[in-house]
């Protein structure tokens, strides 16, 4: 398996970009010139070219969607899954992905180097403090009315800031991401006590006083 997986190519966030995202809606956004370290847009903006689709590929950054009309097809890891409606779902760097299609979706999809994240904290092992982004955690939920309003408001302003930069943009963008990450936290530890799991590290009541 190590060297099957050694075969599909290792993307950075700028040429996974370029296969997903019309050339001239991007090619002169600030944030993808240079080192590139964070993206976000619209499910609607997605075409992805046929090349790349069915192409299994790593990526070396974290990938987020929130799908709130439609669906995307996906295998990630060698299973298919399906993203619908009111659904988010997370994916790690050096896993393996591979889109399938699209069937008209609507939301917000961000992807992000953990580099870029750990800027903003002292703590630089705070990424692995989030259960579910351990390994065989559950990745995807379904998000009820009052979590489906919340994380609207949370990608439409880092969608906002992402696409008009302001001074300090940056710094917005990367806390809205941990309020996503902390609030996904507690979606987590919901889910293991319904289907009675111990969350991998207990780490809700860390997460939630660092940071909101």
């Amino acid at each position: 398996m190590a060297h099957t997986v050694s075969l599909f190519p290792h993307l950075k966030i700028k040429q996974f970009v370029n296969q997903i995202v019309p050339a001239n809606s991007i090619s002169n956004h600030p944030y993808l010139q240079h080192n590139c370290n964070f993206f976000a847009c619209r499910l609607e903006e997605l075409e992805a070219n046929e090349k790349f689709m069915n192409t299994p590929h790593i990526s070396d950054f974290f990938a987020v969607y929130f799908v709130r009309e439609g669906a995307v097809h996906k295998a990630h890891q060698i299973k298919t899954i399906t993203l619908e409606k009111n659904q988010i779902f997370f994916s790690k760097p050096g896993e393996v992905k591979t889109w399938n299609y699209i069937d008209d979706p609507k939301g917000f999809m961000l992807v992000f180097t953990q580099d870029f994240l750990l800027t903003a904290v002292d703590n630089k092992n705070l990424i692995n403090t989030f259960d579910y982004l351990m390994a065989n955690a559950q990745r995807k939920f379904v998000l009820g009315a009052y979590a489906q309003k919340v994380y609207r408001t949370i990608f439409s302003e880092i969608h906002k800031e992402f696409h008009s930069p302001s001074k300090h943009g940056k710094d917005l963008i990367k806390f809205w991401i941990f309020v996503m990450l902390t609030k996904t936290n507690k979606l987590y530890t919901d889910y293991s006590q319904k289907n009675r799991e111990e969350p991998a590290t207990g780490s809700i009541k860390y997460n939630y006083n660092r940071f909101l």
